[in-house]
């Protein structure tokens, strides 16, 4: 529902501060068409990438919403930080523990042997999961999303992360936004 998309932070600013942010747009459906192009994030469904990065984010890490940060800390080049910027907690993703276990699994399908991102993340040393996406553009071809996020702080002592990518007019997202994710991660 409109509500529950908004209630994951999508179609509205983020809260990053520095720069400035646009709103995005989550409308009511109006009529059965309306609500069934929301669903699959068509129609007039607006979100910027900051949104989906925070929404994934928030999957991954149990469902905790913070608020986007530029800067970790202030520290001069020799001595300890002046400044150390803490993360601050904006919202909770309105989904119960056990369905985001669930869209967890789902996500971790997509990455998996019979997932829309196989074929190119078949290799890759993390363990990832994400969703492949394809934008209706209006001027050509669409644009192709993929967002998604590591697991291996246990593996690696490297902080997981999150990532979405969107390459405007090119295609399909499990073929242009899954390669840009996987280079991303590799060079992380």
């Amino acid at each position: 529902s409109a509500n529950t998309a908004r209630g994951c932070g999508l179609g509205a600013p983020t809260g990053i501060q520095q720069i400035p942010e646009a709103n995005g747009q989550i409308l009511d459906p109006q009529t059965q068409v309306d609500a069934v192009n929301q669903a699959i994030g068509q129609g007039d469904v607006q979100v910027t990438p900051l949104q989906v990065a925070r929404f994934i984010a928030a999957i991954a890490n149990g469902g905790t919403l913070y608020r986007p940060q530029i800067v970790e800390k202030i520290q001069p080049v020799d001595g300890d930080p002046i400044l150390t910027f803490k993360p601050e907690a904006n919202g909770v993703l309105p989904v119960r523990a056990e369905n985001l276990e669930i869209i967890k699994e789902a996500m971790f399908m997509v990455t998996g042997p019979t997932g829309t991102a196989r074929a190119n993340i078949r290799g890759l040393q993390f363990d990832v999961a994400g969703k492949t996406g394809t934008a209706e553009s209006g001027s050509g071809l669409p644009h192709g999303w993929f967002a998604g996020f590591t697991n291996n702080e246990e593996n690696t002592g490297l902080p997981d992360i999150a990532i979405v990518v969107i390459a405007e007019n090119i295609g399909q997202g499990s073929e242009y936004g899954v390669p840009l994710f996987r280079a991303m991660v590799e060079a992380y």
